[in-house]
């Protein structure tokens, strides 16, 4: 789906994008350099893969990890366990389908967060209709619906619970977008799978894959972030790739044709990337964000809305010194060093955590084209979905806000809330 993310998601890994009508929505993974004195990792914290002889994986992040979808959530505690919530219609609370039960519209909804069995985590992330696991020991588990093959187990059935993905046996980060997802693999190549109809796999081609297929033209990548229909990728030296639907220039080129296989964007210097559903943002060496792609709801952050499309990457006021970044449907938000949770865009459900109209704050409907504070959060890791977003703090508390009518909120009430609300069972 976003991805987005959304999470201080795991190092390396995705921010889901989530809703997205595709995001990672949302998500998508993020690259900020770790810095062992700052405090918890952050999301997208970026740790140095160990050599290739070396059996030991990347240091797993000190944190929860959010992974958003487009109305469930997960979120993987730090001893390895997953915990989702929300829509599982297409069983992508990964619960087996036992402890959902249908809502007043008849959509199975699992209200308070459940146990996925059989999972031993080091990072998740969720698409619109999905989540997937990177396990401890580098092979990936998905579950949800996988009508284009977007869980990567060789068929298009759909999985109420954990179903191992094929031909991955070392991951290190993950992450999702609408209807495809990739793994970022120990020696910095990437494998993706799923939807392909506007190139996003980046295999050269528009055909779907139910089996992670490798994306050959790139190397040395250390953070990826899948959109609805696109992907992007961030190298070593802080060169952004992208690839997909172009369309709104999401791909950070003049709108145009999509793109089969990776093309070298305009954006440098990137350390995070993360996706909506048609936009992409990067956080730079700097500490500075910069958004490019479709902005008719405030998506660039730039402070306008309705300004359409555009491939060149501008940059969004009012968060300095960004250490994370989650993309949801149609927003964003973002983390600064001083751990206060910045959001901006759509804002249908209250997505921005901005409160009521009666209250003095931006009303809930009105697009928001300026990064905003989220009042009441001092965040560790944040992460956006299609129509909600959450943070954790650093005591393992989750709070989320926005659409709860599938109960991504995860606080058993099924009542939306435009202010952050505690999530049932965290810390």
């Amino acid at each position: 789906m976003a991805s987005a993310t959304f999470t201080r998601i795991l190092s390396l890994a995705a921010l889901s994008c989530a809703a997205l009508g595709a995001c990672n929505l949302i998500v998508g993974v993020h690259d900020v350099k770790l810095r062992k004195d700052s405090g918890p990792d952050r999301d997208g914290d970026i740790i140095d893969l160990p050599p290739e002889d070396e059996d030991a994986g990347p240091e797993p992040p000190r944190f929860i990890v959010m992974a958003l979808g487009r109305n469930h959530s997960c979120a993987k505690r730090r001893s390895g366990q997953v915990r989702c919530w929300g829509d599982d219609s297409a069983g992508q609370t990964g619960t087996g389908g036992k402890l959902a039960e249908p809502n007043e519209a008849g959509i199975r909804q699992l209200p308070v967060p459940g146990t996925v069995e059989n999972v031993n985590a080091f990072t998740v992330a969720s698409g619109a209709d999905h989540t997937c696991v990177a396990q401890v020991d580098g092979t990936v588990s998905c579950w949800g619906t996988n009508v284009v093959g977007q869980l990567g187990t060789g068929n298009n059935t759909a999985q109420a619970s954990s179903a191992p993905v094929r031909n991955i046996v070392d991951a290190v980060a993950l992450a999702a977008g609408s209807s495809h997802t990739c793994a970022l693999r120990r020696g910095g190549q990437m494998a993706c799978w799923g939807q392909n109809g506007t190139g996003q796999l980046g295999i050269g081609t528009f055909t779907p894959s139910n089996i992670p297929a490798p994306v050959d033209d790139l190397t040395e990548v250390k953070a990826m972030a899948l959109g609805q229909s696109h992907t992007c990728a961030v190298t070593v030296a802080g060169d952004v790739y992208c690839w997909g639907e172009n369309y709104n220039g999401q791909l950070g080129l003049a709108p145009g044709e999509r793109q089969a296989r990776p093309r070298k964007s305009t954006a440098t210097g990137a350390i995070a990337i993360a996706a909506s559903n048609d936009t992409t943002c990067a956080i730079l060496a700097t500490g500075g964000i910069v958004c490019w792609g479709k902005d008719d709801v405030g998506q660039t952050g730039k402070g306008t809305v309705g300004s359409g499309r555009n491939g060149t990457p501008s940059p969004v006021p009012g968060v300095e010194g960004a250490t994370a970044i989650a993309g949801g449907g149609e927003h964003f938000c973002a983390i600064n060093g001083q751990n206060v949770v910045f959001c901006w865009g759509a804002n249908t459900a209250g997505q921005l955590g901005q409160g009521r109209a009666d209250a003095g704050d931006a009303a809930v409907g009105t697009p928001i084209g300026r990064p905003q504070a989220v009042p009441g959060i001092t965040a560790a890791s944040v992460g956006a979905g299609g129509f909600h977003s959450c943070a954790t703090t650093a005591d393992d508390a989750v709070y989320c806000w926005g659409d709860n009518g599938r109960g991504a909120l995860g606080d058993g009430t099924g009542r939306s809330s435009s202010t952050p609300v505690a999530v049932t069972g965290y810390p």
